[in-house]
């Protein structure tokens, strides 16, 4: 079994650019409905609004989360880039924060202890 992540998303120049800073990264792939990025095993896609088959909500429709070993310079470097992001918080035996991408799509980050 393989994990493939989409979101929903209204700019798709925007979005690419967005994501390809975020995850330091080139697409694997880019078109007007649909482009995706590589991430380990996994598959994070980009799908225009208009592009599903039901009717979906820009933003905050699904939260990927990624696992990262310093927090703390994830944090930092992506204050940079997101409009929207919170604090570091400690939950449970982890540390996350959460931003928004520029189609209000939330993603949290994660690091263990």
């Amino acid at each position: 079994m393989k994990l493939n992540v989409y979101v929903a998303v209204t700019d798709m120049p925007r979005a690419v650019q967005f994501y390809r800073t975020i995850f330091q990264s080139e697409p694997t792939l880019v078109s007007d409905r649909f482009s995706a990025f590589r991430i380990g095993d996994a598959q994070f896609g980009l799908m225009h609004k208009t592009a599903y088959a039901y009717p979906l909500t820009v933003g905050n429709n699904c939260i990927p989360d990624f696992e990262v070993a310093n927090i703390e310079a994830e944090h930092q470097r992506i204050t940079l880039l997101a409009s929207t992001i919170t604090n570091i918080l400690p939950v449970g035996p982890f540390r996350l924060f959460m931003f928004a991408d520029p189609d209000g799509n939330v993603i949290e980050v994660h690091s263990h202890g």
